[in-house]
């Protein structure tokens, strides 16, 4: 998430191997979305647009999941 090319990259992989956006789920971590939420969330969007899955991974115990789920397009 602090490669703004990411969606980009998603999506030439996703051509070169014929697979459909909607069979991809990305797995997210708070801590990657936290480090800097505004960028992030514009990455996250963009690829939620792309019709890719997007899942958080809510590992970090000290950050509660309503700070980052209500503004970001999580699938679960």
């Amino acid at each position: 998430l602090h490669d703004e090319k990411l969606p980009r990259q998603v999506d030439e992989i996703l051509s070169r191997y014929h697979m459909s956006e909607q069979l991809l789920t990305l797995e997210i971590t708070e801590s990657a979305i936290m480090n800097d939420p505004d960028r992030s969330l514009g990455i996250l969007t963009e690829l939620d647009g792309m019709g890719i899955q997007l899942s958080v991974d809510d590992l970090v115990p000290d950050i509660p999941r309503s700070a980052t789920s209500s503004a970001c397009p999580f699938s679960n």
